[in-house]
């Protein structure tokens, strides 16, 4: 997939909140692109969110992000980790 196909498919994902994914959703997500859950969380690493209601929201950037890493089975490199 290019990364204009990527990215569409997470930034038009159906979500909650419009400024990311809840834990539910990122987990629906990965479930739904047949990734192994404990990889793509080891690629995702740690990143910046939000508290929103009490949902723990992580940024669309941030799963773009991961779901790159995982595909390409590589770390986030210096300029990629927030």
């Amino acid at each position: 997939m290019k990364f204009k196909d990527l990215e569409n498919l997470v930034y038009n994902y159906r979500t909650k909140y419009q400024e990311g994914f809840t834990e539910e959703e990122v987990l629906s997500f990965i479930e739904e692109q047949n990734l192994d859950k404990n990889v793509f969380f080891d690629k995702l690493g740690i990143n910046t969110g939000m508290l929103i209601d009490g949902d723990c929201i992580t940024y669309h950037c941030d799963i773009l992000k991961g779901l790159i890493c995982t595909l390409e089975n590589r770390e986030q490199d210096i300029y990629e980790w927030d």
